[in-house]
């Protein structure tokens, strides 16, 4: 948008005549009608005049000014200069956020990813015992005693518990021996890393996809 288009919009805005602007800015008509129609621009005391009717600060009437035209428009005067500088400063540490926050995203996808794949947090080797029943405390070797009463029980781990081992239950303890050893089995926790994983990285390189855009539309040639 150039200036004559925006100081147009602005009276349209406050439903106000070309003469009454004129009157409230002190100016001329003929001169506030070269303005809006781009045969002119305006000085830094007229320019001054302008926003005090308007209500506005330098920044403020360039806010949608997001290709820069006006303020290259408007680059002499410097109240203009001023808050086009500001305003690039602003959108430069936006942009370095943006950028800050989208590369994050993309090393925190892939490092949970690789963790998903290679089980890092959830184990997902099986280890499966099984303990044939209740053996007497006192039994020399409980894993070779066999019980009084068949009473098959399994347990089910993450983590190596070794080739036997002894848990101490009411009337006695039970021996387990190992029947499934280190077989991968997905994990459903592994599954949501990886799927949170994959979310991540897509945000990641949208974030840097959509700055890359705005870079080339802000660089492109300015029509003024």
């Amino acid at each position: 948008m150039l200036f004559g288009e925006k100081l147009k919009n602005l009276r349209t805005v406050h439903d106000w005549t070309q003469p009454e602007l004129a009157v409230k800015a002190n100016i001329e008509q003929s001169y506030l009608s070269r303005l809006e129609n781009g045969k002119g621009l305006p000085s830094a005391e007229v320019l001054d005049r302008l926003l005090g009717v308007f209500g506005l600060s330098p920044a403020e009437f360039l806010a949608d000014d997001h290709r820069g035209q006006m303020a290259s428009q408007l680059a002499a005067l410097p109240q203009i200069a001023k808050a086009a500088s500001l305003q690039k400063q602003a959108q430069y540490r936006k942009q370095k956020a943006w950028v800050i926050g989208s590369v994050t995203a993309l090393a925190l996808g892939l490092f949970l990813g690789v963790a998903a794949q290679n089980a890092v947090v959830f184990p997902d080797r099986l280890y499966r015992y099984v303990s044939r029943g209740v053996v007497p405390t006192d039994a020399k070797n409980p894993f070779i005693t066999q019980p009084e009463k068949y009473d098959e029980k399994y347990l089910n781990f993450y983590t190596d518990h070794g080739e036997v081992f002894t848990v101490a239950v009411p009337g006695g303890q039970r021996a387990y021996h190992v029947q499934v050893s280190g077989v991968r089995k997905e994990r459903f926790e592994n599954r949501m890393i990886t799927l949170a994983a994959m979310a991540m990285f897509i945000a990641g390189m949208a974030g840097l996809l959509t700055q890359f855009l705005l870079a080339r539309l802000e660089h492109s040639p300015k029509r003024i």
